[in-house]
């Protein structure tokens, strides 16, 4: 409730409704509600209190005003993609997922999905399939992806983690 406060009182007297202005103020409440969230769950490392459940939450409301800033800033509109956009969204979803897998929070990548399944379409449309094909095999696809980091999350995570700090893990 407070971003969207945020949002529509600047927007409504500062912003002028300006883009930019706009996804930047969202970048940083993303960042603001991340910060709170990684505060919370540093806090309760085992996961076993109430400030858990509030990392979650804050994951959660952050996740998205995050993706969607990010994506936006490298492409105004997600659905007609060109092949810089889609290989910047794609740089993005990578990167989100190593800092998925870092904090061991999936919030960011189930915010990523609708982005991934846009530059998934696209790469199927340019390679000739038709629009029923498309649609079809992009929710195979994310079906797949999604699956896949699920049965392989922990391995993935071991993999990160190994790369890292023990104190930061």
């Amino acid at each position: 409730g407070a971003v969207v406060a945020i949002v529509l009182i600047l927007n409504a007297f500062v912003l002028g409704n300006a883009v930019l202005p706009q996804l930047i103020l969202l970048l940083l409440c993303g960042l603001a509600a991340f910060a709170a969230a990684m505060r919370y769950d540093l806090s309760d490392r085992l996961r076993a209190t109430r400030r858990s459940d509030c990392a979650f939450w804050l994951h959660v409301l952050a996740a998205p005003l995050l993706v969607h800033s990010l994506v936006r800033l490298v492409s105004p509109n997600a659905f007609r993609l060109d092949g810089v956009s889609a290989v910047m969204i794609v740089a993005i979803a990578v990167l989100l997922t190593v800092v998925a897998l870092i904090i061991d929070r999936r919030a960011l990548l189930v915010s990523a999905l609708v982005y991934i399944g846009s530059v998934i379409a696209y790469t199927l449309a340019h390679a000739g399939a038709t629009a029923t094909a498309v649609g079809i095999a992009t929710l195979v696809i994310l079906g797949i992806l999604v699956l896949a980091l699920g049965v392989g999350w922990t391995p993935l995570r071991r993999s990160v983690a190994s790369l890292m700090s023990p104190k930061l893990m």
